[in-house]
């Protein structure tokens, strides 16, 4: 009894160190992957927004073109509310997680097998998945496993980029 034990004991050990390896290597080759860009290019883009025509004193708006009502402001011109109604909606955990939130991620597998699918997305991966992942990924449903992960590696870089303030 005592032999079959420990080759049970060195059969299931050495399928531990066969998937660590495993997870290793994959996440290897998804964080070393050339067509994610750096976090950093997302201080780089530039949101579309009207073109506004003023008199010659320049006080006096005139008219407004384009397609896109927005106007860019500041992070500290966004009242504190809607940070805080925002995070409390689509993120509770914010403020706190790493990029990611795990917890929420086996929540809404564990869900899903119940048939009450959900997202488990942070506002980082949202970000991530709309502008530092391949269009082609993000389309192609057969690739959901390949996205959520590399959405997660970018997830953790872009929240390590940006630490924001303590």
């Amino acid at each position: 009894l005592g032999y079959i034990a420990v080759i049970a004991f060195i059969f299931l050990a050495g399928l531990g160190v066969i998937g660590a390896v495993a997870v290793v290597a994959g996440y290897n080759a998804l964080a070393n992957d050339p067509t994610l860009p750096d976090p950093a290019t997302l201080t780089t883009y530039e949101l579309p927004e009207e073109t506004v025509i003023y008199d010659r004193t320049g006080t006096v708006e005139l008219a407004r073109f384009g397609e896109f009502r927005r106007e860019v402001v500041t992070f500290a011109e966004i009242p504190p509310l809607l940070l805080d109604a925002t995070t409390a909606i689509e993120d509770q955990t914010f403020w706190e997680n790493a990029g990611f939130d795990p917890v929420g991620i086996i929540a809404a597998g564990l869900d899903s097998i119940r048939g009450n699918g959900r997202g488990a997305s942070t506002i980082t991966q949202q970000l991530v998945r709309t502008r530092l992942l391949d269009e082609a990924l993000v389309q192609d449903p057969h690739r959901t496993v390949e996205r959520k992960l590399k959405e997660i590696i970018q997830s953790i870089r872009v929240t390590q980029a940006f630490p924001g303030e303590q």
